[in-house]
C-alpha cells in the first residue's frame, strides 16, 4: 500500500489541545487529524464564502458530505491494509489447511496440463471455499511439489496463427503430477 505523504506545522501547544478536545468531543471526527482534513478540505470547498461572509446555500450539506468522504475514505485505506496484511501472512506459509482438505483437494485435481482447471471449478468440486482451496493448491505445491500451476492466457493471433498478445487471467489452472 502506498504511504501518503505527512504534512507538520507548528502550534501552540494550547491550540493543539483545544483542537485535540474538540476532534474528541465530536464523534464525527476520527482523531486530531481528521479534524484538520475535514476543516482543510471544507476551507478549499469555499464552504464559507469569499473573506467569511456568504458562500453557498448548502454549504452545510457540503460539509456533512466532505466529513463523510473523508470517514470512509480513512476507514477504505486500513481496510486495504488490512486485506493486504492478511493475505501476505497467508501466503507467507503462516497459514495451512488440514491433510483432509489437501486430500480432497488433491484428488480432485486432473492429471495433465489439457484439463487442468481453476481455483474456482476445484472449490465447487470439493464443496470448499475458494480461498481455502487456493490456500490448500499452494501449499501443495510449495510443501510437496505434487501439483503444477499452468498461468492462462488470452492468446491473440495474428492471420498467420502466430501468438502476438496474451493477458493473464487471475486465477491459474492447476492439475497433479503423476
Amino acid at each position: 500500500m502506498e504511504e501518503r505523504p505527512t504534512i507538520a506545522f507548528r502550534v501552540d501547544d494550547s491550540q493543539k489541545e483545544r483542537w485535540k478536545t474538540y476532534a474528541e468531543d465530536n464523534p464525527e471526527y476520527d482523531s486530531l487529524s481528521h479534524l484538520l482534513r475535514v476543516a482543510v478540505a471544507h476551507e478549499m470547498s469555499d464552504q464559507y464564502g469569499r473573506g467569511g461572509s456568504g458562500g453557498i446555500d448548502s454549504g452545510g450539506q457540503i460539509g456533512e458530505l466532505v466529513t463523510a468522504v473523508n470517514k470512509i475514505d480513512s476507514r477504505l485505506e486500513e481496510v486495504e491494509e488490512n486485506v493486504e496484511n492478511a493475505t501476505d501472512a497467508m501466503y507467507s506459509g503462516g497459514t495451512s489447511v488440514s491433510e483432509d482438505v489437501t486430500s480432497a483437494v488433491y484428488e480432485a485435481l486432473p492429471t495433465s496440463p489439457e484439463q487442468a482447471r481453476s481455483t474456482h471449478w476445484i472449490a465447487e468440486e470439493t464443496e470448499r471455499d475458494k480461498t481455502t482451496v487456493r490456500v490448500a493448491l499452494e501449499q501443495l505445491d510449495k510443501t510437496t511439489g505434487v501439483v503444477n500451476k499452468v498461468e492462462m492466457k488470452d492468446i491473440v493471433t495474428d492471420e498467420n496463427g502466430r501468438i502476438v498478445a496474451g493477458e493473464e487471467h487471475e486465477d491459474p489452472q492447476w492439475y497433479k503430477r503423476e
